[in-house]
């Protein structure tokens, strides 16, 4: 979307319907979306290794994640626990 504007502003303001000053504007914001594509993917990647770690891998073996965030197991009785330790 950033650089969609960024090229619209190119062409108006080689029309001459906007100033240069607009074209960086729309330059710099651009520039602040790539920047926060890049810290997303890095927090993306980080968080993937986090969790392959909880499983004892180095590194994640997947590219993505899914689940249902708001299901809720059922809880264990502790009989059930300690039966299943035995």
């Amino acid at each position: 979307l950033a650089r969609r504007a960024l090229q619209a502003a190119d062409r108006r303001v080689k029309a001459g319907s906007i100033s240069s000053v607009e074209r960086v504007r729309a330059q710099v914001l651009a520039d602040n979306a790539q920047l926060d594509l890049s810290q997303a993917e890095l927090e993306q990647q980080r968080t993937y290794v986090q969790l392959s770690s909880t499983w004892d891998e180095p590194q994640p073996g997947f590219a993505r994640v899914g689940g249902a965030l708001d299901a809720v197991p059922a809880s264990i009785t502790r009989g059930a626990l300690l039966r299943h330790l035995d």
